[in-house]
């Protein structure tokens, strides 16, 4: 039961106007219901992909191959420009090797001129002096340039490799490039002229020998054939093959030994006999004595126009 706040006359339960008064009455209170809280909600399931399905040929749960298209164009680019790079080398270097051809060419060709202009051409009605060809260097007794006579620096050296040892000379003309020389023994009358010229190598070569006008040659001594076998076994022994073949003429000329070398292994050597023949000639009897032993041998020394020469020798 509940009271009417007002007059307090008793009231039935959720009237809502008290009977005797009239006065409202308040509606019981209601407790309020405990808040709830939310209950936790799952996080949503993570949705799939839409999958394509796998190529032809390629088994199912397979990942898809990646596509190299891409990784081939470049290769094909690549190779291009490296193909395009090669190519124009190619072709600068061919350019630069025949204007390289051209210009050597041109400075080989004696003919050649460089164009110029008709104000730069000198006006001349002379003609061109002729060219004198260059000698050739001299050759002896069919021998090569380099074995008869390699060339000097000066006149004086060429004449005395040629000369007999211990002869003299003097000068008799000098025109530049040619000289001549009167050449003999020491206290005596000259006897030869050597005539001394410049070759085309720009080296001085002697080119003829010719005896003194009047000059009558005496025979052959036994101490020059003893002089000239001496001269070529020091030629031999200082190893100067050159100098050696040089007092030497056919038939021994042509043989390999008349411009031996020796290579340090000829320590000395002795002239031990001579013999003389009815032609005026001399077998030279000599005696070597190598490192590995001694080797006898006779020079056969004959007179010549350049002084007395050996043309033979045989093992004694």
């Amino acid at each position: 039961m509940m009271q009417c706040p007002q007059c307090g006359t008793p009231t039935a339960e959720g009237a809502a106007f008290c009977p005797n008064c009239g006065a409202a009455l308040a509606s019981p209170e209601t407790t309020p219901p405990p808040p709830t809280q939310p209950m936790p909600q799952a996080p949503p399931a993570p949705v799939a992909p839409p999958t394509r399905p796998p190529p032809p040929g390629q088994p199912p749960g397979m990942p898809p191959q990646q596509s190299k298209t891409g990784l081939y164009v470049g290769l094909g680019v690549l190779g291009f420009l490296v193909l395009v790079s090669l190519l124009g080398a190619g072709l600068f270097l061919g350019y630069q090797a025949l204007n390289d051809d051209e210009q050597l060419d041109a400075a080989q060709d004696p003919t050649a001129s460089a164009s110029v202009s008709p104000s730069q051409t000198p006006e001349s009605s002379e003609p061109a002096a002729p060219t004198e060809a260059p000698t050739e260097a001299p050759t002896d007794e069919g021998g090569s340039p380099s074995d008869v006579d390699p060339g000097y620096g000066t006149p004086d050296e060429a004449v005395n490799a040629t000369m007999p040892s211990g002869w003299v000379h003097k000068v008799l003309t000098d025109e530049g490039n040619v000289r001549e020389y009167l050449v003999g023994p020491p206290a005596s009358e000259w006897t030869d002229i050597y005539r001394v010229e410049v070759y085309a190598d720009g080296l001085w070569h002697v080119s003829e020998i010719s005896e003194v006008p009047g000059f009558e040659e005496e025979a052959m001594s036994e101490g020059e054939a003893i002089d000239v076998v001496g001269r070529f076994e020091n030629f031999i022994k200082n190893d100067q093959p050159n100098k050696a073949q040089r007092l030497t003429i056919d038939p021994f000329r042509s043989d390999p030994a008349s411009a031996g070398y020796s290579n340090g292994d000829l320590r000395s050597f002795e002239v031990l006999s001579t013999r003389a023949l009815a032609d005026g000639t001399f077998w030279v009897y000599v005696v070597e004595h190598w490192v590995y032993g001694d080797e006898a041998y006779e020079f056969h020394v004959v007179e010549t126009e350049r002084g007395p020469r050996i043309n033979d020798v045989k093992p004694a």
